[in-house]
């Protein structure tokens, strides 16, 4: 059986491609074997849970540079996003997991990673805000030392928005709704983006770097209706930045999830009203 998790660690030495399928249903528990798996390659540090509030800063604990550099995960606390935390560090990464709210499942994430002998630290961002994103960034330029650069970028926070493509349903609010998926799923994905360049791209100086985005086989059922729209947006800027991207030797990829067992999809199994 496929894993989602597979796919994002391939892409980050591959590419550039435009969108990876992966198919299937994926059980958490069948991740979580994978993933214990990949854990066994240690590398010593510590996981820690740094909170970043919208007032004040975040300080993570000196610990040892990751060899491979920085990653930041967002929506990594939970889900497909903590999985890749996990196997990213597993493989030698520092991992930024950044979250909107669940601070407990944040924590044991980053305590999952640090008795596995991985580097991890948490920050509360919510990606649909420019201000959370910028210091979201600042707070990865140091979290594991100044000298260690940000090497990869995993845009998988999002939020599913009304389950139809009723268009009454979807217009109930004028366009509130839609704008406000758009925000979270595609601003905010965009605005890491270029966070990101600034600090991975070759022409400012950077090593460079890859960007891996999640998005949906949603964007081409068209439903439900507005989260297949914003996903079909998010498959689009990554066409689009394909090119520019990697003039400045940074590789971005799209990995189009199916029906996968987590916290967002699996509660509403079968309840999308497709009409």
């Amino acid at each position: 059986m496929p894993t989602l998790v597979s796919p994002v660690l391939s892409l980050l030495h591959r590419g550039p491609f435009l969108v990876n399928d992966t198919l299937g249903l994926v059980g958490t528990h069948f991740l979580e074997m994978t993933f214990k798996k990949l854990l066994r390659r240690s590398i010593v540090a510590v996981g820690t849970l740094a909170t970043l509030g919208l007032q004040g800063k975040a300080e993570a604990k000196p610990s040892n540079a990751p060899p491979l550099g920085v990653a930041i995960v967002t929506g990594g606390g939970r889900g497909i996003g903590a999985a890749c935390s996990e196997a990213l560090a597993a493989k030698g990464y520092g991992v930024v997991i950044a979250y909107r709210s669940d601070d407990s499942s944040a924590d044991r994430v980053c305590r999952r990673i640090g008795e596995a002998g991985g580097k991890a630290c948490a920050v509360r961002c919510d990606i649909g805000v420019e201000e959370d994103v910028v210091k979201l960034f600042s707070f990865a330029d140091s979290a594991f030392g100044v000298e260690t650069p940000l090497t990869v970028l995993v845009n998988n926070a999002g939020v599913m928005g009304k389950q139809t493509s009723n268009l009454s349903d979807c217009t109930e609010h004028g366009a509130d709704d839609l704008l406000e998926l758009m925000r979270t799923n595609v601003a905010g994905p965009l605005m890491a983006i270029r966070e990101a360049e600034k600090r991975m791209s070759t022409v400012h100086g950077g090593i460079g770097g890859a960007i891996v985005q999640i998005s949906s086989g949603s964007a081409y059922i068209g439903a439900p209706l507005l989260y297949a729209a914003s996903k079909g947006a998010l498959n689009s800027l990554t066409i689009g930045l394909v090119a520019p991207l990697a003039r400045q030797n940074i590789r971005i990829n799209t990995v189009r999830r199916s029906a996968v067992h987590d916290q967002i999809v699996w509660p509403r199994r079968g309840k999308v009203d497709a009409r």
